[in-house]
């Protein structure tokens, strides 16, 4: 089903892998001003297991998304205890730190054990 507008149009490409999973490739074609066509093509979108995403990556995707709800502090908080996940002796400041306003120095605590 084509969706467009007074100066883009999309479409399915046929082209494409269909024993690919949903959303994972992409084909853009652009006309320049001057006629010629320029595009790109990606396969595999990253955060899939053939294009893992890296941790930093995940960190700053976390933070863009968390950045929505969460102060600063409590936003760098729970970066910290996330990106320490495996270290961690429980998950309760963690938690805390995602749900409540006013506390957040108990992950200090839970980082340290």
């Amino acid at each position: 089903m084509p969706v467009q507008n007074n100066r883009t149009a999309g479409t399915v490409d046929a082209a494409l892998r269909a024993d690919a999973p949903a959303l994972t490739q992409s084909r853009v074609t652009a006309q320049l001003r001057g006629g010629a066509p320029v595009g790109a093509y990606a396969d595999r979108a990253r955060g899939y297991p053939g294009r893992p995403a890296t941790n930093q990556q995940l960190g700053d995707k976390f933070r863009a998304c968390a950045a929505r709800v969460l102060d600063g502090r409590r936003l760098e908080a729970a970066s910290d205890m996330l990106q320490q996940l495996e270290q961690l002796t429980g998950t309760r400041g963690l938690t805390k730190c995602l749900s409540d306003n006013e506390q957040i120095s108990s992950h200090e605590k839970e980082l340290q054990r």
